[in-house]
């Protein structure tokens, strides 16, 4: 859903694009904690390294995707009257 203001569009895109690198830059965590902390080896100390530094991702992703869907919410809100 997208509104007719340019304004509320593009604000939602670069949230979108934000929340879509952090999950990027949080696979590649998952994969290099993978590569170097092979569970066959190391058992559960990379998924420790892995929840620890993921943590904060997972904070920023959770913070936008509530704005994205505020933004949306305003957008219908706006777009009513």
């Amino acid at each position: 859903m997208t509104g007719g203001n340019k304004t509320f569009n593009k604000a939602i895109d670069l949230l979108i694009t934000r929340r879509e690198k952090l999950r990027e830059k949080k696979q590649s965590l998952r994969d290099w904690v993978d590569e170097k902390y092979p569970y066959e080896m190391c058992g559960c100390k990379g998924e420790m390294i892995f929840e620890q530094k993921s943590k904060d991702l997972d904070n920023e992703i959770k913070l936008l995707s509530t704005y994205i869907s505020g933004m949306y919410d305003l957008i219908e809100i706006v777009e009513k009257k």
